[in-house]
């Protein structure tokens, strides 16, 4: 008989060194499914592979329907309102001699709505060693989502944030403080010539043009109508200006689509349809990686202050592009020591004066990008993926 709710099992410390290859699982929606979380565990899975005697493999979560053709690393999938799944994948997880379970959270990505909280049983059967990586830290939770958060941790070896904000958050809120670790979001490698960034602006047909860029699954929190607002007084001292929105519609929510449409009209509406170019759809990692080493500013308006980690912005740093963005979490950690340069809240005028002033000197949209590669290098891939490998040992 399958109990829903087995006896919690407290969090071991540790793992003994055997000798033998580590292998390993993470538990996480995967790529081609259009999810930020999906790239982070493709990034995630390359960068421990870069370390030597690895093996790893990948559990994807996916919608109870889908047609996706995962890559060679996914063994097995967890449809996300189906219980029995999560116990089947828990029960080959117990049998197969992994090292270490990396779960990714998220509470959209885990049945049943609103909280997900069939991770709970998922976590209470594992019974390798569980690293949980949570996302998404917020102060403002529902009782129940609280609760879920307060479980994992019970039921995890270490609990991980991206920032040391997000660990104090938690501990604030949760009062989970023991066995929690920071290990920052990860980076690419990025090391493009400059042949290839002048390639891309001729596809692109982005020559003669000062390209703002912002990238990401679309919703009402990126904050994208500020920035068109601003585009009225940005085009009247720079014409050549154009904002690029790369991403499609978030697939989790029927708002998105109709936000997305919001923004189209308002750049109508505005008359900046000129300087106005939408992307709708999901670029594959290299190909926005081209798109961002090609533009000239990076921005992130969003409208949320708690957003603890960010796949986008930390990309962009990574590109050398000179980043602006409203005063989360994640920016505050990562804008320190001018590595980029905050904008208000839901604020075009604050928008137009600082894209003015990059706009206006390409020396210091150089130093802000030199400042924000230089940083990200120490958070490449395979020294985030080695991090997570070495809280095993």
């Amino acid at each position: 008989h399958r109990n829903m709710y087995p006896p919690i099992r407290y969090a071991v410390t540790k793992i003994a060194p055997t000798g033998k290859p580590r292998k390993v699982v993470i538990i996480s929606t995967s790529p081609p499914r259009p999810c930020g979380i999906a790239m982070f565990t493709k990034n995630l899975v390359n960068g421990m592979l870069l370390n030597p005697g690895m093996i790893v493999e990948v559990i994807a979560l996916t919608k109870d329907v889908d047609h996706y053709k995962y890559p060679k690393e996914v063994t097995r999938t967890i449809r996300q309102n189906i219980f029995n799944d999560y116990l089947d994948a828990a029960e080959y997880i117990n049998e197969s001699d992994f090292d270490a379970v990396y779960l990714q959270h998220e509470f959209g990505i885990f049945g049943p709505r609103p909280c997900g909280g069939y991770v709970i049983c998922l976590a209470r059967y594992i019974k390798p060693p569980l690293f949980t990586t949570v996302h998404t830290v917020l102060t403002r939770l529902s009782d129940q989502e609280g609760s879920i958060i307060q479980l994992l941790h019970l039921l995890s070896t270490r609990m991980v944030v991206m920032t040391t904000l997000s660990k104090k958050m938690l501990e604030g809120t949760f009062f989970v403080s023991e066995r929690v670790v920071v290990i920052p979001h990860g980076a690419p490698d990025v090391h493009l010539q400059t042949h290839i960034k002048t390639k891309v602006r001729e596809q692109m047909n982005w020559n003669g043009r000062l390209v703002v860029i912002a990238n990401g699954l679309i919703h009402r929190g990126k904050g994208y109508e500020y920035m068109i607002q601003a585009l009225p007084g940005l085009v009247k001292l720079f014409p050549n200006i154009l904002f690029c929105v790369v991403g499609q519609p978030h697939p989790n929510s029927p708002d998105t689509t109709i936000y997305f449409n919001e923004i189209t009209m308002l750049a109508k509406e505005l008359g900046v349809q000129a300087a106005m170019r939408f992307l709708p759809m999901f670029f594959s990692f290299d190909e926005l990686e081209r798109l961002l080493v090609a533009a000239d500013i990076f921005i992130a308006p969003y409208t949320d202050d708690s957003v603890s980690s960010s796949g986008t912005l930390t990309m962009a740093m990574a590109a050398g592009l000179p980043c602006v963005a409203t005063p989360f979490v994640f920016s505050k950690i990562v804008f320190i020591q001018n590595r980029g340069i905050m904008i208000k809240f839901n604020d075009r005028l604050s928008i137009e004066r600082v894209i003015s002033t990059l706009a206006l000197n390409s020396t210091v949209r150089q130093t802000i990008g030199q400042k924000a590669w230089r940083y990200m290098q120490n958070n490449t891939w395979q020294r985030v993926g080695l991090a997570y490998l070495n809280e095993i040992e």
